[in-house]
């Protein structure tokens, strides 16, 4: 049975009384418009968000939260832009450069999801989960060395990613090579 998305109903209630009075309050936009995307209420989210951002157009959170709606929505031109600002706000941040780097991936523009995502794991090396989608990349592009042996870094490091690339279709043409199933069969250490 499919469990439902939490209730965020106090809080969003909570928000709407600050906002009733403090109208101008942008912290107070963002903080509803984020209970509104826990909960999955995608548009109320992303008008929260743009009138968090018309109050105060550097809240760089803002800009992410708004763009993760979008990415969710699949409207990835403009979780692109959102993310696009959140970098020129935050140039330091890895986890900016891997949303835009999913969003590339997802409209199929490889060599720009490749490079935000090897940003990404410049910024942040220990994160695997951006490994993990720089490997699904280079499968992508049918440069299967690459792939298996980003693959083989994170599945040494990160054993409970074995049995998820088992089944993940952006590593398909990976599932053809005897290397691949030794990488995700293997005993973890």
């Amino acid at each position: 049975m499919a469990q439902s998305p939490p209730d965020f109903q106090e809080e969003i209630a909570r928000w709407s009384e600050v906002i009733a009075r403090q109208p101008h309050n942008a912290q107070a936009h963002f903080a509803r418009g984020y209970a509104y995307l826990r909960s999955y209420r995608n548009a109320h989210a992303i008008q929260d968000f743009d009138r968090a951002l018309e109050i105060d157009a550097n809240l760089a959170e803002a800009y992410r939260q708004r763009g993760r709606c979008y990415l969710r929505t699949q409207r990835y031109e403009q979780a692109i832009a959102d993310f696009d600002r959140l970098i020129e706000l935050n140039p330091q941040d890895a986890y900016a450069y891997g949303l835009r780097g999913t969003c590339y991936l997802r409209c199929e523009r490889y060599e720009q999801a490749t490079r935000d995502f090897f940003m990404a794991a410049r910024l942040s090396p220990e994160d695997p989960g951006t490994l993990y989608d720089l490997a699904t990349v280079f499968a992508l592009r049918d440069d299967l060395e690459t792939a298996l042996d980003l693959l083989r870094g994170i599945l040494e490091r990160e054993p409970e990613y074995r049995e998820y690339a088992k089944y993940d279709p952006s590593l398909a043409n990976l599932r053809g090579e005897l290397r691949f199933w030794e990488l995700v069969e293997a005993t973890p250490p």
